[in-house]
Formats: structure tokens, C-alpha cells, sequence
């Protein structure tokens, strides 16, 4: 079959979703907004839009600036070259088209298109399956629209419902990438957060943790991400410093993503204290080279995390309960080692590339 991806950008996460197709004798083409130069094109280039010129007008108008548009104001309401888009749409002949999003223009006019093709519609979106307000209206209006499934990564909790007929869970793809490797390089516990440095990702609770624990355990921690928030970034080394981290720390900016899974091979657990996270890929990641996994309750990647097998949730903010979850782990070197062997047991099972094919090759069978 063919699949055309439509997202604003080839991000990470959407590298095995291409390779799981691919690898299952399918054929993918993907359109994209924009790129940045920290994304692996190894898999497949996207074709690159662009945005319209009439989007930079309306911009600039509403606005009142020029040229340097804010991020989630693009992401939303940005669109490229209409014409530019039926062509690329059209001369794909696509049997399923997969559109990141539900509410952004760029996404709708897609669906729009799409349906003239007369191509099966899937929209990707980062909700819970099952959650407290059992019945999404986006997700059935474009059911009802567009006759589209609605695939998500988040499955929420299965103590609620889920209304809509057409929302489905599927997990996110990624090969198990390391099962013969060291532990405790160093003789330390070495652990390993990534994630861009801006207050949502919590690294200075983290460091908070550390500066709790290092004198009870033989510790390294290596933080990875990209420059975000300069005043974050600040506080966050002025901590390192007055709390005498320097030797325990070490920060790596920009790394690009292939280099990742050579750090994570050299550590023994992954945290990320971050909140509001719809779901941390770089977990995923963690967990496929054989880390357990320590995250916050307000990060969408807690439903891949058995708590006490492959990793803790700790409640989001909160110094002690992190302290404690990374103890629990940390206080048994064999534990790190054992808790390891369930992450990629689970990657196996749940997140396998041939999993996710099935998965999809299932939801668009459905009638």
C-alpha cells in the first residue's frame, strides 16, 4: 500500500512509524511544513512545503511583526502553498494518508484533500484513550467528516471509557537498539535525562535530587538538550555550581540524535521530572537500549512505565517522592540491572515495528 505522513515536521518519533511501513514492504512519502538541523533524514527526506506566502501576510497582519514567527502561532495556524499541497497530495496516490493533528489549518485542509482523493484518513494525535471525559467531539467529528480513525500513543486509564468508536491506541514503534552492554561505568550509578532546557522539563529537580542523594550514592548524571529558555539554563548552572555538582554533572547541548543511543549505552537509568508532556519519546528511547525509566505523572510516557519492572512514576513537582523513586532504584545495583531487562522486554512486546504495522494494517481494515 502507499502511506503519505502530513505532519508540521519530521520529528523524531516519526522515524519508526516509517520504518515500521517500510520494513512491511509498504510504500511512505511524507510532506512537512519545515525541518531543523537536528533531524535524522536517514529513513526518508519529507518533502519540505514551506509556508504559504499568503500565511506570512495574514501573519504579519495580525500580528503586527515580520518574519520571525512564533512557534505555536506556526504550528497551529501556519499552511503552506495550497496548490503546492494538492500537487505533492495528488501525484502521492496515497491508499492512506496520515495527518499529525486535528485543530491546526495545515491539517484540516489536508483531511479536505484527502477526502477528494478518496484516500482512508488517519489523524495522530497525543490523547489518552481512555480519560475522564469519556468522548472526545474533535475525534468524532472527524469521524463523521472525514469517515477517519484516530490513532494516539496514550492510553490512558483503562478505569475509564472511551466513547468514541473510532480513537485507538498505538503505541509508539522502536526497535530494541542495545542488549549486550556494560553496567556502572565508573563504578557509579550513571544517570541520563534529556530533554531541552526550559522549566517544563524540570532538570533543576532533578539536580535537586542529586544534590540529596550524592552523598549517600556513587552517582553521574549527564543532562542533554538543546538551549530553550536562557534564564532556565542559567539557573540551572548557577545550581551545578553552588551545590559543588561540577564533578558529579556533566551537561552535552545539541546532540545530534543518532549520537543518543551511544550516551544512553553508557547509562544505567533514564529520568525526565518533566510535567505537561503529552509523551517523552526519549524514554522510548531509553527503554530500548535496556534503561528503566523514572518519569513524572504529567508525562504522557507513565502508561509504557510498570511501576517497580521497568521503571517508577513519581507525582509531578514533588522533591521527595523523586528522591525516593530514584533510591528505590539506585540502592540495588542488580535491580538497575534486572529493571533494564524488563524495559526492552516491554519494547519487544509493546513497541516492536512489526507490532506497530500490525496495529495499523488493523485500525484501517475496520469498516
Amino acid at each position: 500500500m502507499k502511506f503519505l505522513f502530513i505532519a508540521p515536521r519530521f520529528h523524531t518519533n516519526f522515524q519508526y512509524q516509517v520504518r515500521a511501513l517500510i520494513n512491511s514492504g509498504h510504500y511512505v512519502d511524507f510532506l512537512s511544513l519545515c525541518s531543523f538541523s537536528n533531524e535524522d533524514f536517514s529513513i526518508i527526506k519529507p518533502k519540505i512545503l514551506g509556508y504559504s506566502k499568503l500565511f506570512y501576510f495574514l501573519n504579519i497582519f495580525a500580528n503586527k511583526i515580520s518574519g520571525k514567527l512564533p512557534e505555536n502561532h506556526s504550528w497551529k495556524n501556519g499552511f503552506p502553498p495550497i496548490l503546492r499541497l494538492w500537487r505533492e497530495m495528488s501525484g502521492a496516490k496515497a491508499d492512506v494518508i496520515l495527518i499529525k493533528n486535528i485543530e491546526s489549518i495545515y491539517s484540516l485542509i489536508a483531511a479536505i484533500f484527502a477526502k477528494v482523493l478518496g484516500a482512508q484518513v488517519l489523524f495522530m494525535l497525543q490523547i489518552d484513550k481512555y480519560r475522564p471525559k469519556p468522548k472526545s467531539w474533535s475525534v468524532a467529528l472527524v469521524g463523521f467528516l472525514f469517515n477517519a480513525k484516530v490513532i494516539t500513543p496514550l492510553l490512558g486509564d483503562p478505569q475509564y471509557r472511551n466513547l468514541n468508536d473510532n480513537l485507538f491506541f498505538v503505541p509508539f514503534p522502536h526497535p530494541v537498539q542495545i542488549t549486550d552492554r556494560e553496567f556502572f561505568t565508573g563504578d557509579k550509578i550513571n544517570i541520563i535525562c534529556v530533554g531541552k532546557f526550559s522549566k517544563r522539563k524540570e532538570q533543576l529537580l532533578l539536580l535537586n535530587a542529586i544534590a540529596e542523594l550524592k552523598s549517600k550514592f556513587e552517582l553521574s548524571v549527564t543532562l542533554i538538550g538543546q538551549r530553550s529558555e536562557d534564564d532556565y539554563l542559567t539557573l540551572v548552572l548557577d545550581f551545578i555550581k553552588k551545590n559543588k555538582l561540577d564533578l558529579i554533572v556533566n551537561i552535552k547541548f545539541d546532540l545530534p540524535w543518532r549520537d543518543l543511543y551511544g550516551e544512553y549505552k553508557k547509562h544505567d537509568l533514564f529520568v525526565l521530572p518533566s510535567y505537561d508532556e503529552p509523551i517523552s519519546f526519549s524514554a522510548i528511547e531509553a527503554m530500548s537500549c535496556g534503561l528503566p525509566v523514572i518519569c513524572s505523572d504529567r508525562n504522557g510516557v507513565k502508561w509504557y512505565v510498570k511501576e517497580g519492572e521497568n521503571g517508577f512514576v513519581f507525582k509531578s513537582g514533588d522533591l521527595s517522592d523523586l528522591v525516593n523513586k530514584i533510591k528505590l532504584i539506585v540502592q540495588d545495583r542488580h535491580k538497575v540491572i534486572q529493571m533494564g531487562k524488563k524495559a526492552l522486554e516491554f519494547i519487544e512486546e509493546i513497541c516492536s515495528l512489526e507490532v506497530y504495522s500490525n496495529n495499523i494494517m488493523r485500525i484501517i481494515s475496520k469498516q
